[in-house]
Order: C-alpha cells, then sequence, then structure tokens
C-alpha cells in the first residue's frame, strides 16, 4: 500500500507524465498535411520528338477497391523492348510484363496491342490495397535492358520479378541512364495512376516531406540576394513547419556554382518521389548562345549567375563555365530530385538585352556578358506550332515555375525596401495566408504597378501545370 507521501508522488508523477504526453501530442498536431488535387508522374520523360517512342497505356478501371481486378494494354509506335511496372500502394515495386508466363522476351511489335493478363494467362491481376494510389508505368528503350534492367529486379515470386529497393532508387537509377542516353538513342516513358478505395487522387504529404533548398548569389552592385533567400526560406520553414534537417541555406561566397551544384545532389539524396521542394535563386541573370542541342526558339540559353569576384564578366574569361549555370544543366539537376513536386522561385533576369540607367532605388538584375549586337544575330530556331522555347524540366512544365520576370526582361533590386522587388511582394504576400497561387497574382499586381511608375517593365510570369500553388497554403 502506497503511503500518503508516495501516493502524492505517484500523482504528481502521473500528472507529469500527462503534461509530456499532450506535450507530444500537441508537437505531433503542428504538422501539416498537404493533399494535392492532382497526381505527377514518377518517370521523366523523352520531350526529343526525334527519339522519343511513344506509348500507349491503358487501364481498363481507374478506381478499385481492394480485391478488384484490372486488365492493362500498352501499344508502342516502334519496335522495341519494354518493360511494365507497378508500384502499389504498399511500396512494393514488381515487373509486370515480362514475366515467367509471358517468357523473358520483352520486345514489341509497333502498332500492335498487347494485354496484361493476356487472354491466354491462366491468371487475374488482382489489387490488394491498402487505400492509395498505385502507379503503372511503361519504359520502352530501342535495346534491351537501357534503362530498366533485369539485373536491377532481383526478387522473385509467384512468376514476377520485384525491385529488392525504393521508388525513391529505381526514380533516381533510371533517370542517370535517361541522362546519359541523351540524344543517343530512342526512348519513351509514361504512366498511368489507379486509386485503390478512398486514396485521393493526388496523394498527401506532411511537413516532413518537404524540403527547401535556397540560394543568395550577390554580385556585381547586389546587395539583398543573401538576405531574400534567407527570408525565402525562414518563411516557408516556419509556415509549412519544415524540419530543420530539410532546409538548406546558400549564401554569399559559398554560393559559387560548385557549392550550388553540391546542395542540388544533397536534394536529390534526401527527396523522395512523394516529397514536395522548394528551390529558390536571386542573383544575377544572363543570356548565352545555345549550345549543343538547339532547344531554344530564340537562340539563346539562360544562365544563373553564381558567385564570382570578377570586377567584370566577359565573354572570353577562362573561368565563364565555372561562374554561370546553365538553364539545360540545371534542368539536367533537377530531373535528378525523385521528388515528383518541385516548386522553382527565381528572383533574377533570364534573358532579355536590357541594360539601361537606372533610378537610384532600382538595380538590374541583368549581368551582360555578350555583346546585345552578338545575340540579336543568333539564328532563331522554331519549336514547331505550339512549341515552347527550351525543353527542360521547367519548359516542359514538369516544375512550378514562378520567375520574378519574362524571358526577355530584367527583375530589379529595390534598395528603398531592401529586397528584390519580386521578393518582397512575394514574401509579403504569403505572410497574408492563402495559398501560394493567390499570392504570386497579388505579387504580380504590386510589382507591375511600382514598375511602370518607374517607366520600366518587370512581368512575373508562373508556369504552373498540375496546379502545386493552389494546393500550397500559408
Amino acid at each position: 500500500m502506497l503511503t500518503r507521501r508516495n501516493s502524492l508522488a505517484a500523482f504528481l508523477i502521473a500528472i507529469a507524465g500527462v503534461w509530456i504526453l499532450a506535450a507530444v501530442l500537441s508537437a505531433g498536431a503542428q504538422e501539416r498535411v498537404f493533399n494535392f488535387t492532382k497526381d505527377i508522374q514518377v518517370m521523366p520523360t523523352n520531350e526529343n520528338q526525334k527519339t522519343n517512342i511513344n506509348v500507349r497505356l491503358e487501364i481498363d478501371k481507374t478506381r478499385v477497391n481492394p480485391g478488384d481486378t484490372i486488365t492493362i494494354r500498352f501499344q508502342t509506335e516502334r519496335d522495341c523492348y519494354l518493360k511494365l511496372v507497378d508500384q502499389g500502394t504498399s511500396g512494393k515495386i514488381t515487373c509486370l510484363w515480362p514475366n515467367q508466363f509471358s517468357g523473358s522476351d520483352n520486345f514489341v511489335k509497333a502498332g500492335r496491342w498487347y494485354t496484361f493478363p493476356s487472354p491466354t494467362d491462366n491468371f487475374q491481376f488482382q489489387v490488394s490495397g491498402p487505400e492509395g494510389v498505385e502507379k503503372i508505368f511503361a519504359v520502352a528503350t530501342a535495346s534491351k535492358d537501357l534503362i530498366l534492367r533485369d539485373e536491377d529486379f532481383t526478387g522473385f515470386k509467384n512468376g514476377f520479378k520485384s525491385y529488392s529497393k525504393s521508388l525513391k532508387d529505381l526514380v533516381v537509377t533510371s533517370t542517370v541512364r535517361m541522362d546519359r542516353l541523351r540524344n543517343t538513342s530512342e526512348w519513351g516513358t509514361t504512366q498511368v495512376s489507379l486509386v485503390i478505395g478512398r486514396g485521393p487522387s493526388g496523394g498527401s504529404i506532411t511537413s516532413k516531406s518537404v524540403h527547401v533548398l535556397s540560394f543568395g548569389a550577390a554580385t556585381g552592385k547586389l546587395n539583398y540576394c543573401d538576405t531574400d533567400a534567407a527570408s525565402f526560406s525562414q518563411l516557408i520553414a516556419d509556415r509549412l513547419r519544415v524540419p530543420p534537417e530539410n532546409v538548406r541555406l546558400v549564401t554569399g561566397r559559398q554560393a559559387t556554382r560548385d557549392e550550388i551544384i553540391r546542395a542540388m545532389e544533397w536534394l536529390s539524396s534526401r527527396t523522395k518521389p512523394e516529397d514536395l521542394v522548394f528551390l529558390y535563386f536571386s542573383g544575377h541573370g544572363t543570356q548565352v548562345p545555345d549550345t549543343g542541342v538547339k532547344d531554344e526558339a530564340d537562340g539563346l540559353d539562360e544562365a544563373f549567375v553564381c558567385y564570382h569576384s570578377k570586377p567584370n564578366l566577359t565573354a572570353d574569361d577562362p573561368d565563364l563555365n565555372k561562374i554561370l549555370l546553365i538553364d539545360d544543366d540545371f534542368d539536367r539537376y533537377m530531373s535528378q530530385v525523385p521528388a515528383r513536386r518541385k516548386i522553382v522561385v527565381v528572383d533574377s533576369c533570364h534573358s532579355g538585352s536590357i541594360h539601361k540607367a537606372l533610378n537610384l532605388d532600382l538595380i538590374s538584375k541583368y549581368e551582360p556578358i555578350f555583346a546585345p549586337g552578338i545575340l540579336k544575330q543568333l539564328q532563331v530556331v522554331s519549336t514547331g506550332p505550339g512549341g515552347q522555347a527550351g525543353r527542360g524540366e521547367m519548359a516542359k512544365g514538369k516544375i512550378c515555375l514562378l520567375s520574378a520576370c519574362a524571358d526577355s526582361e530584367a527583375s530589379f533590386e529595390d534598395r528603398s525596401k531592401q529586397s528584390g522587388l519580386f521578393t518582397y511582394w512575394l514574401l509579403k504576400s504569403l505572410s497574408s495566408g492563402g495559398d501560394l497561387s493567390s499570392a504570386f497574382e497579388s505579387t504580380r499586381r504590386q510589382v507591375t504597378e511600382e514598375i511602370m511608375r518607374a517607366n520600366l517593365r518587370q512581368s512575373p510570369t508562373i508556369t504552373d501545370e498540375y496546379g502545386l500553388t493552389r494546393d500550397i497554403r500559408f
């Protein structure tokens, strides 16, 4: 039997336990949940129409319950080798086709419809659950084992091989192999989603699945890039309750090209396909002649100007390739980030031959490297009817892009606000709450009004194919 003193001690301990439990529950309640209206594809696609293999992938049902059966059909426009892969809601990744029953040869003839299971197969494809969104994707290549290889699938059960690692590992491995192919081989991918039970069509994540990477590269006459980058990452982290280990800030002398690339590789190593990523850049932007595959309608590549200490940066500078991060290279590093939901915010000049005398408060973020006359002489490359300049991740709409200005314009830093004009109004709008889309529209109005009063032009633009900015609320 407890004495009165011990009973009181036990009571106090119990009360302390309740408070501790309440504190734990309260901390857990701080976790934010984000529901998405649309799903985003897992596998990158080949945007080069000369090498792309178009694949048609269909399922006879798009919403089922555990225990239901489905049938899949696929067709390619060219003779090729195809793998059909399923990522279940449990996380298990299985190679559906080829399998033990269909044979090891995954060669398909152009224009012919294939069915899984086929009419001659003595089994059905039954959905097991749990509830959620199941993904089925096809990868076609001109030669066998160029992207998904037989050796990748080491598990074996009931006639089907499985992938022993995570979907993140599969996406990263596949992306690296696709990047090596570039324009040297024919390949193509496609995917369909299957909603099981009440699973949301777009999926959901928590704050632990949000990552923030912010760059500030203050060079030349720019003064506030570093503080803008810090303010952006702090606001996102605070409002969305992002864990500190998921936030990385790179500013000042650290914001060199090499360090920016290392930070993007850090992002690739940390994120999973279902995650949400914010990437912010504030600094000078410039344009250079489009090299390699001509994928820009104006014949120019846009580039971030990373940190450097040179008083004047010119086209013949031997260190130019160590300072500029060309949009094609940026796209390639972003494509290697497994997270499918990517929001990029850029407060710099994307291009434009603007370099004019400004008033005392506004400083252009455009850094001219090539003479305007040289850039104007470049041959314009057409992207075809309805085409889009550039075939990178941002231009394709795979990445949600919030830009401080249009491609042909400059963006400005405002001394009176001690901030980039675009970043100032974006952070102010986000601080008022609401969704990211509404905050951007408010920012666009404010920037346009202010810049017109200065007789200049800066038109913030947005690319958001999947409506991510409407799903993210502050």
